[in-house]
């Protein structure tokens, strides 16, 4: 008789995965698409991509915010853009599995033809809305040739802030893309991270919320997938223990906290956070390269135009760093006093 050996079970709390445990012991077809990975395969392999580049971006950030304390936040000497680098290449793997959840898992089902399906069509919206900012700055940097630009800052309070903006070449003017930064010119790293994990774990609860809406096929296999949890345990407590800063106008958006309920249930929860009410002085480090190109700045500082004479082409990329720009604060917004009837 075989000895066989169980692996254990994971240790609590996990992370576990609404879209296994929504197909756990359900009676649906997955269609087998003979060029493509198996359903789960593919699924989880995708999953353990992306912590491995989240965990690769989170140790960057480390070691450049290590470095920025060591610097006491003044002329940098080292590359921000190993984190920055990091961070872009975990937003394309998260593409990657947005389009799995927004286009393969309805061929899996067979629902990539039943539009008019309310559930199929609730799904895509959601799933949509959810993957916009990262498809978005993936596309732009692939297509487009846009690129991210680190800048960091503090506040007149003391707080230090690190982040990003996603510039593209309009003409003769590089400028931040204002399609994605509709609301903040900036996003700090401390939003960012939650956001993109957070928005991952909200596409698989609405997978799972479309298996639910499915009736069982009786001539289906009964699917057995347990409790497979998704890979991130390990790095949540370090995204949500980030700090709460936002940069610049950034608070006028929700800033994502997950936390667990119980040993398997988690709750993500969408706040808004207020920045300082001070003033907020910028850095920016920017890699270009011509021999005329005007730089529009972010919060309407006006333009930094890069001229040289005598030359065509500049023979290297030059680090052109931006620094001392201060942002004035926001002007506090008091509600209005309700009129006494």
């Amino acid at each position: 008789m075989t000895n066989q050996q169980f692996a254990p079970p994971p240790p609590k709390p996990v992370l576990a995965s609404s879209f296994m445990m929504a197909l756990h012991g359900r009676k649906i077809l997955l269609h087998d698409r003979p060029e493509f990975g198996h359903t789960i395969t593919a699924y989880i392999l995708l999953h353990q991509r992306l912590e491995r580049a989240l965990s690769t971006a989170l140790k960057q950030l480390d070691v450049e915010e290590e470095r920025r304390k060591s610097e006491e936040y003044k002329n940098p000497k080292g590359n921000p853009l190993w984190a920055l680098d990091a961070f872009q290449d975990a937003v394309y793997h998260a593409t990657e599995l947005f389009d799995f959840y927004d286009k393969d898992i309805l061929c899996y089902l067979r629902l990539e033809k039943s539009t008019s399906l309310r559930a199929v069509q609730d799904y895509k919206s959601s799933i949509a809305k959810l993957k916009r900012t990262w498809a978005f700055i993936c596309n732009k940097c692939k297509h487009n040739h846009a690129f991210l630009v680190p800048i960091e800052g503090s506040y007149n309070s003391g707080e230090w802030v690190a982040g990003f903006s996603l510039f593209r070449r309009f003409g003769e003017v590089v400028s931040v893309e204002k399609d994605l930064h509709r609301s903040a010119e900036v996003f700090s790293y401390n939003w960012a991270f939650r956001s993109l994990l957070a928005d991952m774990v909200k596409s698989d609860e609405a997978a799972a919320k479309l298996i639910n809406s499915l009736q069982d096929d009786d001539k289906a296999p009964q699917l057995k997938t347990f409790i497979n949890p998704l890979p991130y345990l390990h790095i949540l407590n370090k995204i949500t223990q980030r700090p709460k800063t936002l940069m610049p106008r950034e608070d006028s958006m929700n800033l994502s906290d997950i936390k667990f309920i119980g040993e398997e249930e988690i709750l993500i929860t969408d706040t808004k956070e207020q920045n300082p009410q001070v003033d907020f002085k910028m850095r920016i480090i920017i890699n270009l390269i011509s021999d005329n190109l005007k730089v529009e700045l972010p919060y309407e500082l006006g333009h930094y135009k890069l001229n040289i004479t005598g030359q065509k082409l500049v023979g290297a990329f030059m680090r052109i760093q931006i620094a001392d720009l201060i942002v004035k604060r926001a002007p506090l917004k008091i509600p209005p006093i309700p009129t006494p009837l």
